[in-house]
């Protein structure tokens, strides 16, 4: 079978944009934390990991008055995706699970058609909060109009993070009630 056959041109050109997104952007593909935790203290990596988003996080309501211990264990527990233009992050109707705190890009919020984009999401900022609160279905569609890099927060390691910070714990319970 020829090559062009087996992956379409569409789908190469995605994987070219994305490996040289990554190369002009200088993001390796090993997580630069496991790295530093070979050479360096665990404290120190931990520090370093909440100075990098500590900013972005305090943002959320949630976690404005968050101490910094607390924040350090969000901070360690964030995963980084990078998504190319036009790839959804969620769709609409799916279960919420996660939170997205945009590092860097645009992101549109697109109306039931999927045709238009209802609202921008820009550099520091975030969406998917409410799936933190409590259980509910995605009511609209997430889409990257630019390249974005993107820290996702999962609501089951905030949940065991919370186990460990009971007054952030009571504060979030309350929140999610109002």
């Amino acid at each position: 079978m020829a090559r062009d056959k087996l992956i379409s041109q569409k789908i190469l050109k995605k994987v070219q944009d994305y490996i040289m997104f990554k190369m002009e952007n200088n993001i390796k593909d090993n997580d630069e934390f496991s790295k530093l935790s070979e050479i360096l203290p665990e404290s120190l990596v931990r520090k370093i990991a909440c100075r990098r988003v500590k900013d972005l996080l305090l943002k959320f309501p949630a976690f404005s008055k968050a101490e910094e211990d607390f924040l350090t264990e969000v901070a360690m527990n964030l995963v980084l995706r990078i998504y190319l233009p036009y790839d959804y992050i969620f769709y609409q109707g799916e279960e919420g699970e996660q939170m997205y705190f945009i590092i860097d890009g645009k992101v549109g919020l697109l109306e039931d058609d999927e045709r238009r984009i209802s609202k921008q999401i820009e550099s520091g900022n975030y969406l998917g909060e409410f799936a933190l609160f409590m259980p509910c279905k995605r009511n609209c569609s997430a889409i990257a109009m630019t390249y974005c890099l993107i820290h996702i927060l999962n609501k089951e390691k905030l949940e065991k993070i919370l186990d460990n910070f009971p007054i952030m714990k009571e504060q979030f319970t309350k929140d999610s009630k109002s």
